[in-house]
């Protein structure tokens, strides 16, 4: 925005009293009779008088320095809004967030079933923990063949699973699958563990069979 009270070396607002007397000595110190041949004082001149037609009328005046405040206003609130000390910028505050509302009873309710859920979760390893290490004690003592406390003795009836004593390894894979879990132990004993009983092999023959196979070898 054009300032035209500093184009007649003038205060901001000045009254018509100094815009009158500013216009009158400047166009007599850059009149071109007085400055022939001189073109920045020529266009200095033209400067001067557009500038007083612009604030000579008192209507126009008025209505140009309220523009002028508002400009200045605005010029100052955005200087003094954000402020450059260093590598540091000091912005405006910001309006504090609102609060989010309370949970709901249905919300506080699924909190508590997940948190259930999550206590049971850890209870349920714990446990697993539990269990399966005793069975890694037992795999540890048969491969150091010393299956002490464990009585190699038949509950079943092997031939109601297909193969009976001395079968081979082999014979029971081709007729009951392959086994969930498999230990070795030294002197040739191997233990073969199905989700329902447990197979012995002595040497790659059958020993033994006995059923729930996990509560018997805890």
């Amino acid at each position: 925005m054009i300032n035209y009270y500093i184009l007649l070396e003038l205060h901001n607002f000045a009254a018509m009293e100094d815009v009158k007397a500013a216009h009158r000595r400047l166009s007599k110190q850059y009149h071109p009779d007085l400055n022939q041949g001189n073109r920045a004082a020529e266009e200095k001149f033209k400067i001067v008088q557009h500038a007083y037609e612009q604030l000579k009328d008192p209507v126009r005046k008025r209505n140009y320095d309220d523009i002028l405040r508002a400009n200045i206003y605005r010029q100052y609130y955005n200087t003094t809004s954000s402020t450059n000390t260093g590598n540091s910028t000091y912005s405006r505050p910001q309006p504090a967030a609102a609060e989010p509302p309370p949970p709901s009873p249905k919300q506080v309710k699924r909190d508590l079933y997940l948190k259930l859920a999550v206590a049971a979760g850890i209870v349920v390893i714990i446990v697993l923990g539990v269990i399966f290490g005793k069975e890694d004690n037992l795999a540890s003592r048969l491969k150091a063949g010393n299956p002490s406390g464990i009585i190699i003795q038949s509950d079943m009836n092997t031939t109601d699973l297909g193969f009976q004593a001395n079968d081979t390894n082999d014979d029971v894979r081709n007729i009951i699958g392959e086994p969930d879990t498999k230990v070795y132990g030294q002197g040739g004993l191997e233990i073969w563990v199905y989700s329902k009983y447990t197979v012995f092999f002595q040497n790659g023959r059958v020993v033994g069979c006995i059923r729930t196979a996990k509560q018997q070898l805890r």
